[in-house]
Formats: structure tokens, C-alpha cells, sequence
């Protein structure tokens, strides 16, 4: 999906933690849309605690206008997986495909994970990184509502 994906040094990091297969799929979704939410205050020049859905929803509307030069490239290979939206929210009646819907839901959901990393460490999400992400996914790996 991403050509911006994680590198092999934060997959790695990842594998090399104690979580479960699940959470280590959770973690590389939590990081790979993190790397995201970055990039999308940096062009908007705004902290991302203060990116409103709206925001988001715009940005990838317009970042896919950009085609090559897009920060989110999708597979060419990837099928048109299209399915009916019937969830009542934000998303639901925007211009964006089912598989960008998809990333925006879970754009718009991962502050609830990344604040209280930021909270813990004193440090904005932006300037975390990504040791202590993933130090703060195993310690909480229990109470973690993804």
C-alpha cells in the first residue's frame, strides 16, 4: 500500500520485541500510520495533536491528486476492493475509495493510541520515536484499546 512503508530497521525493532503476532501487527500499523500522521502536519504545518479529521480527510484527498509525487503511492496490483459504507461517520461520504477510507479511519483513531505515548515521555507525537513507541506498546500491551 505505502511506498513510504516501515524500513527493515523498524520492522526488525518490531520483531525483536515480545509481543504477540497480533500485537506486532498492531504495532507496525500504529507506526506505519504514525509516519503518516507526520507527514501530513508537516505539509499542513500544524502539530498533529491539533490535526482535525477534517484535515486528514482533506490531505489524502489531495496527496492522491499528486501521482507520483503522492507521499501514499497504492499497488497498481492491488484490486478495486469497493464495499458498502454504512458506518455514520466522517468518512462515509467522502470522495476517497473504500481502501482510503479504510486509512482514514485508522489516521483519525491512532492519536488514541500515540497521545499517551507523547503524554509519558513529555514529548509531542511528532518527536517520538520509534523505540519509545514500542517500548510504551509493551509495557501497556494489556491495557492498549487500538
Amino acid at each position: 500500500m505505502l511506498a513510504r512503508n516501515l524500513t527493515l530497521t523498524e520492522v526488525q525493532a518490531v520483531e525483536q520485541t515480545n509481543l504477540s503476532t497480533t500485537e506486532k501487527f498492531m504495532a507496525r500499523i500504529t507506526l506505519s500510520v504514525w509516519k503518516v500522521l507526520k507527514q501530513i502536519a508537516l505539509d499542513l504545518n500544524t502539530p498533529i495533536e491539533t490535526l482535525e479529521p477534517m484535515h486528514i480527510i482533506q490531505w489524502l484527498e489531495m496527496d492522491r491528486t499528486k501521482g507520483d509525487q503522492a507521499f501514499i503511492q497504492w499497488s497498481d496490483t492491488m484490486p478495486n476492493l469497493d464495499f458498502a459504507d454504512d458506518r455514520d461517520d466522517l468518512v462515509r461520504d467522502t470522495n476517497l475509495t473504500s481502501h482510503e477510507k479504510f486509512l482514514a479511519r485508522l489516521l483519525l483513531s491512532a492519536p488514541l493510541v500515540l497521545k499517551p505515548i507523547a503524554q509519558s515521555h513529555q514529548v509531542s507525537i511528532a518527536d517520538l520515536n520509534i523505540s519509545q513507541i514500542l517500548e510504551s506498546i509493551q509495557a501497556q500491551r494489556h491495557s492498549l484499546q487500538w
